[in-house]
């Protein structure tokens, strides 16, 4: 994926939702040597009370009107499930292992 920043309206993500600002995002990659390297990420650059002042902050940003979420973007990252002969009451087990 290309870099790209885009303004988004309202500024939401999966545990936030801020509905009267704009918010400015990063569209990008994972970097090598990353557990996620190579998939698509999304990080906040900033948020503005109104799109004039995210544009003037960010003159090359793309604006794809309100409600639009590059979220879509972004496939979600499966949870790992626990080995197929684990046993909850013999050990503890968690993503780490």
């Amino acid at each position: 994926m290309n870099e790209q920043v885009i303004i988004e309206y309202p500024a939401a993500g999966e545990t936030y939702c801020h509905n009267s600002e704009y918010g400015v995002y990063r569209y990008s990659d994972w970097p090598p040597g990353t557990a996620l390297a190579g998939t698509p990420r999304r990080s906040m650059l900033d948020i503005y009370p109104s799109l004039k002042e995210a544009r003037k902050d960010y003159p090359g940003a793309e604006w794809n009107g309100e409600g639009w979420s590059g979220r879509d973007m972004i496939p979600p990252v499966p949870l790992q499930a626990p080995p197929g002969n684990w046993d909850p009451y013999d050990t503890p087990w968690n993503e780490d292992d």
